[in-house]
């Protein structure tokens, strides 16, 4: 193999060492990227949890404490939807004025028979009017006391809350119902921007059709709480979308680290190339063509060196000078011997 060759295999080992530097780099970038946005993404969706909970504190409040009150017992016990004057009053001052109070969209109190007694609106024209029950509906709200979850409506999504009637004595749900107290509301523009503020993220619905899962992408953590009916069953998805603008940075920097390390190394592919040129393959082929052309001229300024090619360059004049002499005592001795003929 020519020396030229071995030198050109050379480089090309330099260059992939230093493309694969390069690679090497900007996978480890990748993955710290990759955890600093998984990192985010855990914390968004511990924080969604929490700021859902902090943002729906009034709803629960409205479902717990109206559920053990002795005016409510008597309500739910009140015969028929006819109510006494007494529930009557109580109902249109405590639950027609509470839904407004804690923005609920409707109420509902049913006896412990699932008859409804009384429905309670925050607007009459509002299309949330009643919601589906049944004998199982209510045999889960007695066996967990308050239960909390979403109906996909066409009007949108609603939030219900639901929970056994006791007397005032049993806060705690020890007793039997005597009744139902449910409530619900619209999880509309309101509850959206509530969360986002609390957040500091984007927020938004995504249907049921398909499973969804927390992910990332580019430089984006999307969260999804599943949203899910009284059965277990998924009516929506909250979407928590936020952009790590950190790691546009990071990217950035890293491009500019990979630049610096990409130049670094073609600069020392090229220092190398032009090393191996000037201290080798060019004193090289002045020696080469000197010795081709029979020119040992060439190499007096090489000669003069105080390296290995100067010595192969004094070697090589060297070697003209008794070639010349050999000839010429070869011409001298043909001429001796034609002289005695």
């Amino acid at each position: 193999m020519k020396l030229q060759t071995r030198f050109a295999l050379l480089l090309v080992f330099v260059f992939l060492v230093v493309g694969g530097i390069v690679y090497i780099q900007r996978d480890f970038d990748q993955q710290r990227s990759q955890k600093l946005l998984s990192s985010d993404l855990v914390k968004n969706q511990n924080l969604l949890e929490n700021d859902i909970k902090s943002e729906g504190q009034k709803f629960q409040s409205l479902q717990v404490d109206y559920s053990f009150w002795d005016s409510m017992v008597a309500l739910a016990k009140n015969p028929g939807p006819n109510l006494s004057p007494a529930n009557l009053t109580f109902a249109q001052q405590n639950i027609d004025t509470g839904i407004q109070t804690y923005n609920t969209d409707a109420a509902w109190v049913y006896n412990s028979n699932g008859q409804l007694i009384y429905t309670s609106l925050a607007s009459p024209t509002q299309t949330l009017k009643n919601i589906p029950v049944s004998s199982a509906y209510f045999a889960n709200i007695s066996k967990n006391n308050f239960v909390d979850y979403f109906l996909n409506t066409s009007s949108g999504i609603v939030e219900v809350r639901a929970a056994t009637i006791v007397p005032s004595n049993d806060q705690y749900h020890k007793d039997s119902a005597s009744g139902y107290w449910i409530i619900a509301r619209y999880l509309g523009s309101d509850f959206k921007t509530s969360i986002s503020n609390l957040s500091q993220t984007k927020i938004s619905f995504t249907g049921a059709n398909s499973y969804h899962n927390n992910n990332t992408f580019n430089n984006t953590v999307s969260a999804y709480i599943p949203l899910k009916d009284w059965q277990g069953n998924i009516q929506s998805y909250l979407v928590s979308s936020d952009k790590i603008n950190l790691i546009g940075q990071l990217d950035s920097l890293y491009n500019t680290e990979l630049e610096f390390v990409a130049g670094l190394g073609l600069a020392l592919v090229l220092l190398v190339s032009f090393a191996i040129w000037i201290l080798v393959l060019r004193p090289l082929k002045i020696i080469t063509d000197s010795i081709t052309l029979e020119q040992p001229r060439n190499l007096d300024a090489m000669a003069k060196s105080k390296n290995q090619f100067g010595a192969l360059a004094s070697t090589v004049q060297e070697f003209f000078n008794q070639k010349a002499k050999i000839t010429q005592a070869t011409a001298d001795l043909r001429s001796a011997n034609e002289a005695l003929k």
